[in-house]
């Protein structure tokens, strides 16, 4: 981070800050109801909670044992064993597996491996014997408890030219729906002018992956989704479930997803639409850009959805080591975007890092469940008694965020903070909040969180990105709009954010919280930071930055 141009040398030290003081609008302190705003979030997250439910009965499928398992001699060259796997040569051998696929044979325990590029255009076009009327191609393993249980290794080689149009089918990619299956070393493109589209669960690569593992993998493309009931969309995978795995892999899929209805929720990642169960996603990156619009809409450069309840019961969720890149933007009656993750239920996000420009907008309405959130790593973070299941950690944001709406809740890191701990990590990205001029209107941005709420944990976290908002009530603070909870050694650059003091809403905030105040000078000094570790965790460059992460360093984020 290079920030030296924004040092003032000529102004004084600023004194450490702590809440204290009266409040920035006298409006604020008479008219606004944050007791409101609680609940609102609350219903929030009760929503989202649920959909993974919505994934699973997508298909009419029920999660245990998949497929026919009637096995087919297939025609391929090879013996399916590990040392003579069968063959893949041509777009036919590719559809020949769908076809034995959906007609019930898993392949469980079978290898495959391409042996040259293969280009899908001539298949997939009008007379070619993959057109389908117009659907396209054929996706391996279905809905209906027909999935690809084998192992299928791409040898770094390309599938190219496919596009899918199967209106509001499930589980929809080059591979529907997989079950314990692996596949590597897979390259994919969309046909330029092209898309994938289809109902829930879409992703290019994979529908919906039950368990197994993706690695070394990429896509590309564009994938378009307009329903009227819930969808989950993701870049590389639409859902990841029970322990599924993404490893070394890279999306570069533009999504464009769109609710047309005031029911469900539409939920889309640039990566993965949708984490579950234990799954991981390792050392991967997503660059494409996210829309989604809707009624609940939620979008995020890296993971549209992370948890819920079946992942509190079953295993939380991990994402480590991973990057978006790209624009996130989500319109809708209730908006959440984030620049790593949309909404993280349940999980851990562990030294990830995003770029992303985040907006999150709703309608000015004083309808009681507007709300708009947004954050530069996660838009939404919470569950209201599951604090110990949600973790960010070791991370950081530098792209924009922009919230409107009759609520709104913007954060440099993370939009809302229902539960769950924020540690060792920080924000450089601009943040405003825009709130409309009706008397229960409220804007809520921090230089790091938006809001906070008790039984939160924020610890040796900064923020520098400018802090703005407008509306009839509003509570902006270099580090947060409205904290509840605890933070502890954590600061804000009152030169770059523009605000004095670390928190909007000072009046519920707890005698032992502090949010430190100091100048760009002082914020590239280590002996600013209190009880940082500075050997393991932080490094900095004395008078020239502010704090790094040394482990995101080591690997070039």
């Amino acid at each position: 981070m290079d920030n030296k141009d924004e040092v003032n040398a000529s102004e004084p030290e600023s004194p450490d800050i702590h809440y204290s003081g009266e409040t920035q609008n006298n409006k604020t302190m008479k008219s606004s109801n944050p007791v409101r705003l609680i609940i609102l979030l609350f219903m929030l997250a009760v929503s989202i909670c649920f959909l993974g439910f919505t994934i699973l009965q997508g298909g009419g499928s029920h999660f245990g044992t998949f497929g026919r398992m009637v096995q087919y001699s297939p025609a391929f060259a090879g013996n399916g064993t590990e040392r003579r796997p069968y063959r893949i040569s041509t777009a036919e051998d590719l559809a020949r597996i769908a076809t034995m696929v959906n007609n019930g044979s898993a392949f469980a325990g079978r290898h495959f491996i391409l042996t040259n590029d293969i280009d899908l255009t001539g298949f997939l076009s009008v007379d070619g014997a993959g057109h389908n009327n117009g659907a396209g191609w054929c996706q391996i393993g279905r809905h209906d408890r027909l999935p690809f249980s084998g192992y299928f290794d791409g040898a770094g080689h390309t599938v190219s030219g496919l596009w899918i149009s199967r209106g509001s089918e499930p589980y929809i990619g080059l591979f529907g729906f997989i079950d314990n299956a692996k596949i590597r070393n897979l390259h994919v493109e969309i046909a330029e002018g092209k898309a994938v589209t289809g109902g829930v669960s879409i992703g290019v690569l994979v529908g919906l992956s039950y368990g197994g593992v993706i690695e070394n993998s990429s896509v590309s493309g564009t994938i378009r989704v307009e329903t009227r009931e819930s969808a989950v969309v993701g870049g590389m995978v639409g859902s990841a479930f029970a322990e599924a795995i993404i490893l070394n892999s890279e999306a570069n899929v533009n999504i464009y997803a769109d609710l047309t209805s005031e029911n469900g929720r539409i939920s889309a990642g640039g990566l993965v639409g949708a984490l579950y169960q234990n799954s991981s996603i390792t050392n991967s990156i997503a660059r494409g850009n996210i829309t989604a619009t809707g009624s609940r809409s939620n979008a995020g450069g890296l993971v549209g959805h992370q948890g819920g309840l079946e992942s509190i019961l079953r295993g939380n969720s991990t994402i480590t080591d991973s990057i978006a890149r790209g624009d996130v933007t989500a319109t809708g009656f209730a908006p959440i975007a984030g620049g790593l993750v949309g909404s993280q239920v349940s999980g851990s996000v562990i030294n990830c890092k995003s770029y992303s420009m985040v907006t999150s907008n709703a309608p000015f309405t004083t309808e009681e469940d507007a709300i708009a959130s947004g954050g530069g790593l996660v838009g939404f973070m919470g569950y209201y008694d599951t604090a110990t299941f949600i973790i960010v950690m070791y991370s950081s944001a530098s792209g924009n965020v922009s919230v409107s709406g009759h609520f709104a809740a913007a954060g440099g890191l993370v939009g809302s903070q229902l539960s769950g701990k924020i540690a060792n990590s920080y924000a450089a990205g601009n943040v405003s909040a825009t709130g409309s001029m009706e008397r229960s209107s409220t804007a809520v941005p921090g230089g790091l969180v938006g809001f906070s709420d008790k039984g939160t944990i924020i610890k040796n976290c900064f923020a520098t990105g400018r802090v703005c908002a407008s509306g009839f009530s509003v509570f902006t603070g270099g580090l947060l709009g409205i904290v509840l909870g605890d933070v502890e050694n954590s600061y804000f650059d009152i030169d770059t954010t523009g605000q004095q003091f670390g928190s909007g809403y000072r009046e519920f905030v707890l005698p032992d919280i502090t949010a430190v105040a100091k100048n760009t000078p002082e914020m590239m000094k280590q002996e600013t930071f209190t009880g940082w570790d500075f050997e393991n965790i932080w490094d900095i460059l004395e008078g020239e930055s502010y704090p790094f992460l040394r482990r995101a360093s080591e690997r070039g984020m």
